[in-house]
C-alpha cells in the first residue's frame, strides 16, 4: 500500500496506526513516511512512546526524513532518555540524517551491542547514509566487527554483505 499515495491512504495509515498488530502499525509508519504535513509528524513523534521498541525504531528512523529545527531537538531530547539500544539507533540515525555529522561515532559505537538485531539494524542504517567522505571510517567499522571471533552467522553475513555493496559503489579495489 505505500506505494500508492492519496488523502485517502494517509488517513487509512494515520488510522491503523494504532492497531495492535506491530506489523500493521510499522507498514503504517513507513507509508506515513511519505508524507510530510504537520499531523504525519505528531503522529510519527507519539509512536517514539510506543511500547514496543520495534515501532519506535521505525518511526525513528521515519523522521529522519522530517527536517526541520523542532524536530531535531524532539529527536535530541528522545535519545537522552530511550533506554532500548534499538530505538537509538533509530534515533542516532535520524538526527545523522538531519545533518548533525558528530552523531555518526555514536552510531558506529551501535556495533559494539550485545544484540545482534540492534547491530543488524546499525549496519542497516550505516549502509543506507554512507556516501564519499565517510564511508572509510563506516567500511573500516564493519570490516572490524566481521573479523571478530564468535560473531554470529547472521551478522557477520550482513556485514559481509554491506562491505561488498559499500566496496562496488565507491569502487574500492
Amino acid at each position: 500500500m505505500w506505494h500508492f499515495s492519496g488523502k485517502d491512504v494517509r488517513t487509512a495509515a494515520l488510522k491503523h496506526l494504532q492497531d495492535s498488530d506491530t506489523i500493521v502499525q510499522i507498514d503504517c509508519i513507513e507509508i506515513l513516511n511519505n508524507y510530510d504535513d504537520i499531523e504525519v509528524i505528531e503522529a510519527l513523534k507519539c509512536k517514539l512512546d510506543d511500547r514496543d521498541e520495534l515501532v519506535r525504531c521505525f518511526a525513528a528512523e521515519s523522521l529522519a526524513d522530517k527536517k526541520s529545527s523542532k524536530t531535531l531537538a524532539f529527536l535530541f531530547e528522545k535519545v537522552k532518555t530511550e533506554k532500548s539500544e534499538l530505538v537509538t539507533t533509530g534515533l542516532y540515525y535520524a538526527i545523522y540524517t538531519q545533518g548533525e555529522a558528530q552523531v555518526l561515532e555514536k552510531l558506529l559505537h551501535q556495533l559494539e551491542s550485545y544484540n545482534h538485531r540492534v547491530i543488524i539494524r546499525t549496519l542497516l542504517m550505516l549502509e543506507t547514509i554512507s556516501d564519499k567522505k565517510n564511508y572509510p571510517i563506516i567500511l573500516e567499522a564493519i570490516q572490524n566487527l566481521a573479523s571478530k571471533p564468535g560473531v554470529p552467522i547472521s551478522v557477520f553475513e550482513k556485514a559481509d554483505s554491506i562491505m561488498d555493496n559499500l566496496t562496488n559503489t565507491f569502487n574500492i579495489k
